[in-house]
């Protein structure tokens, strides 16, 4: 048996878009992108950028001079952290890198194995995964 829900509940129950666009003009000072490996912390805040959607695959760019702070570890991450409160806002764990190396530069392509959103609460989180579950199942596509 199935209980109709009020149209107002129905919209309050609505998962948030899986991807919201934030635009933030540059230098932007909010948010600090941190790559971490181990005991090893850098400030990758102005070198990094999504280079594709499908595998999620992150690109962080380095000086060569850099090259003993290069993210080379499999068992990485980042983690985004709002300057004001130290707070950390999320995380995306790191798989497999492949560097690309350019005049002047080092890329470091990284695929996106796991991640942790800490800026809603647990229990909009639990409700958003479980709406998403239950789209899931009546998409066969979920890229379509």
């Amino acid at each position: 048996m199935r209980l109709p829900l009020p149209e107002s509940l129905k919209r309050q129950l609505r998962p948030l878009p899986q991807w919201s666009a934030i635009a933030s003009r540059d230098p932007q000072n909010t948010i600090a992108v941190a790559w971490k490996s181990g005991h090893q912390r850098v400030d990758v805040t102005h070198r990094n950028v999504v280079a594709a959607l499908r595998p999620l695959t992150i690109a962080i760019g380095l000086n060569p001079a850099a090259e003993e702070n290069a993210p080379a570890s499999a068992a990485s991450g980042l983690e985004l952290v709002d300057r004001v409160t130290g707070a950390i806002l999320g995380s995306l764990e790191l798989g497999t890198t492949r560097p690309v190396e350019a005049p002047g530069v080092v890329l470091n392509l990284f695929e996106v194995t796991g991640g942790e959103d800490r800026c809603l609460g647990w229990v909009r989180r639990t409700i958003d995964t479980r709406l998403r579950q239950m789209r899931g199942r009546r998409t066969p596509d979920p890229y379509n």
